[in-house]
């Protein structure tokens, strides 16, 4: 049994005091702010109606005075009436503004917490507090201080994980425990604030679920987020929370992690356990996590990795490999930023050579070549065009391993309840069962 798999699962009392919210107690919270946003929204506007009012009922009055006096006395009371006017006006405005600014404020909120259309990259906000701080002189734990969110796959107790799919939600029952790596998180002096929206079944590479609406993707409007961790991305992407996690099987955290402009490190198969996460494909799931930046996605794997900082601060590369043949697949665009690439990595070879230390090898070589000489069984897998071979073949075998390991997790279940399933969805579906079962079997469980 690996280390990450001895991971205590347990928190004292004391530790696990407040890290989970009363429902109960959180729906009237959010009741009592609504109705408080309410009324106060209803003042804002009785407000401006009554200064309206006011105000037209002064000007009116200082125009039925103005026919009884001299000219002079007009004029002044008519600059008068100007300058009422015009202070009544900005006290409007004022008044506009603040209450724009109200509504804006509470859709933010709204489409933080997933709002009523799910628009937003959370599920559920839930609260995982950390134990608390050690006082002085003993050290706040390493992650004191941050936040985390993490996909709807991950086990809470008292909840219910949603893997994307309401009907799946809804004929599961609420977890006994709580992931161990949560816990890991939590007990390192992260606060968890939320689960994130996943695709289907967390099956999707293009980052949308039809049951909680399209995100927008916050470094690059109007493109896709990628997927299937998405809500994760964006959540990390608009600074809503410092770290996330998710679990990898063949893309979801390195795509949506591309295409929102953040880091995302999918370390080695069993390097952290998977303990209490519902997954795709057992046989290729790992965990993962984004960040921001670079230093704290470093930090953040220590922990979940249980490395020592000192043991790996001074690692300098001492080999880069460029694969021709994967280049080779690449768009122009693709390839003139791999171009770059390569000419930061030639300096970092020249830097780290002579007095500073050994001098880094870079070598090319044909990835595709490599793996049918090493793996020969992959020329068994025939895609339908083999553009690049090796690739090719790779690509198809991990297609049909992650189909065949999803089936045999969740295909007795597809095929007892028929879930609602988006269209994109629904077709990955239908060709694991066809690949799996067959196409009659596939009809009928996929209406």
């Amino acid at each position: 049994m690996s280390e990450n798999e001895n991971i205590d699962n347990t928190m004292d009392e004391t530790e696990l005091e407040g890290t989970e919210l009363d429902e109960t107690e959180l729906e009237e919270e959010e009741d009592e702010e609504e109705e408080d946003e309410i009324e106060e929204e209803t003042e804002e506007e009785q407000e401006a109606e009554t200064e309206e009012e006011s105000s037209s009922s002064g000007v009116n009055n200082l125009r039925e005075k103005c026919d009884g006096l001299s000219d002079q006395n007009k004029r002044l009371l008519r600059v008068g009436a100007g300058v009422v006017a015009g202070a009544v006006t900005l006290k409007l405005l004022q008044l506009g503004i603040k209450f724009i600014l109200g509504r804006l404020r509470r859709a933010r909120k709204s489409r933080r917490q997933g709002g009523k259309g799910g628009a937003g990259a959370f599920v559920e906000m839930i609260a995982l507090d950390p134990p608390p701080v050690p006082p002085p002189p003993a050290a706040p734990p390493v992650l004191h201080g941050l936040t985390f969110a993490f996909d709807d796959v991950f086990a809470v107790e008292g909840q219910v994980t949603g893997f994307g799919n309401p009907d799946w939600a809804t004929t599961h029952e609420v977890s006994e425990f709580t992931s161990p790596i949560l816990i890991k998180c939590i007990k390192s002096g992260a606060k968890g604030v939320g689960k994130t929206i996943v695709g289907e079944f967390a099956y999707d590479l293009n980052g949308l679920n039809v049951h909680f609406g399209e995100i927008l993707n916050p470094t690059a409007p109007g493109c896709k987020t990628g997927g299937s961790s998405y809500g994760s991305a964006v959540a990390v992407a608009l600074k809503e929370v410092s770290f996330a996690l998710g679990v990898d099987s063949v893309g979801n955290c390195r795509v949506p992690a591309a295409y929102c402009g953040i880091y995302g490190f999918r370390p080695s198969f069993d390097k952290i356990s998977s303990k209490g996460t519902v997954g795709v494909a057992k046989s290729m799931d790992s965990v993962f996590w984004f960040a921001r930046d670079a230093a704290l996605l470093r930090k953040v794997g220590h922990v979940l990795t249980n490395a020592s900082p000192t043991a790996t601060s001074k690692r300098k590369p001492d080999k880069i490999i460029s694969l021709e043949d994967a280049l080779g697949l690449a768009t122009e665009e693709q390839a003139s930023a791999a171009s770059s690439v390569l000419a930061i990595l030639r300096d970092l070879k020249k830097s780290q050579g002579g007095a500073e230390g050994p001098e880094v090898v870079m070598s090319t070589v044909k990835l595709g070549p490599y793996l049918l000489k090493k793996c020969p069984t992959l020329a068994k897998f025939q895609s339908d065009a083999i553009s690049a071979p090796g690739l090719d073949h790779l690509a198809e075998a991990v297609r049909l391993i992650q189909g065949q390991a999803f089936w045999e997790a969740h295909g007795k279940w597809i095929q007892k309840t028929s879930p609602r399933l988006g269209d994109a969805i629904s077709e990955e579906m239908r060709a694991a069962l066809e690949t799996h079962s067959d196409p009659d079997t596939a009809a009928l469980v996929l209406k």
